[in-house]
């Protein structure tokens, strides 16, 4: 089986069973998405917080025109930490840009200009098979090349994707023919996890009020505080939730925040945590959106 075919159909398969925490945060809901037959279009900004939306079709299109999509995560890089992207793939096997394909394929032009990056190179092609929940991952050789920093970063990025589905519980890498890693899950690269992950809404997502905003975090006393800026700095929304752990700990946390705004407009949804001493902004992620009332 070709390689990136492979990951479609582990891809593929994992979307029919239940989503999975796995180690470190939830799991995507993974879910396949019909386009819809013969429908208004969308209201700006309606789509589900953190997915694209799903192209409508004109009444006289085909079922054949319609492939159903499959929403997903890809787990790149900020700074030195992982960030998790979004991504709505076609299911078919031909595409070859599902998982692994997709991670491979790099940032969006939203996400590199927030300053999101990936340490695989561009194009990359990856061998896969998985057999009793072990992904077994053949990079390719620039995979292991530079330092092991960056190695570990690759390794990470593969990890965290592949095990958002249910069927796949660790990963194994290989090299020149043979196993080079023990099982690897996501508690292995715990550290390089920021203390505050945000998977909703998108980098460049077109939003309404109100925004969805959800991730994970592990961060004093479970509690994080989300804001809505413009492009100037102003302040136009606010709140806090509580994570579903407390320190020390990662947890869930999502929470709806109503704005209001004229029209369409960039804006920079920010989730952070405040702190006990001082009252700063802790930890703080930016994510550029588009705001429409």
């Amino acid at each position: 089986m070709p390689a990136l075919a492979a990951a479609a159909v582990l891809a593929s398969v994992a979307a029919c069973a239940p989503p999975s925490s796995g180690s470190l945060g939830p799991a995507p809901d993974a879910g396949l998405v019909t386009p819809a037959r013969a429908t208004p279009a969308p209201t700006p900004g309606t789509a589900a917080a953190g997915q694209a939306a799903v192209a409508r079709t004109g009444p006289t299109a085909s079922p054949r025109s319609r492939p159903r999509l499959l929403r997903f995560e890809v787990w790149l890089a900020r700074g030195s930490r992982l960030f998790a992207a979004a991504r709505e793939r076609p299911t078919e096997i031909t595409t070859g840009r599902l998982a692994l394909g997709a991670l491979a394929d790099g940032m969006t032009a939203a996400e590199a200009r927030a300053g999101v990056r990936t340490a695989i190179a561009p194009g990359s092609q990856f061998g896969l098979s998985l057999a009793g929940g072990v992904a077994t991952v053949d990079p390719p050789a620039s995979f292991y090349a530079g330092s092991p920093q960056a190695v570990r970063m690759r390794q990470a990025q593969v990890v965290f994707t592949l095990t958002q589905y249910p069927t796949v519980s660790s990963v194994v890498f290989r090299a020149g023919g043979s196993v080079r890693t023990p099982r690897l899950t996501r508690s292995a690269y715990a550290a390089l996890l920021p203390p505050i992950v945000v998977t909703a809404p998108a980098v460049g997502a077109a939003v309404s009020s109100p925004v969805l905003i959800s991730g994970t975090a592990a961060v004093y006393e479970s509690t994080v505080s989300v804001r809505i800026l413009t492009t100037d700095g102003s302040e136009i929304a606010t709140r806090f939730t509580s994570a579903t752990a407390g320190s020390g700990a990662r947890g869930m946390y999502s929470v709806a925040l109503p704005y209001q705004v004229s029209g369409p407009q960039p804006g920079i949804v920010e989730v952070f945590e405040v702190s006990a001493r001082d009252g700063a902004r802790l930890n703080a992620v930016r994510i550029p959106v588009t705001l429409s009332p």
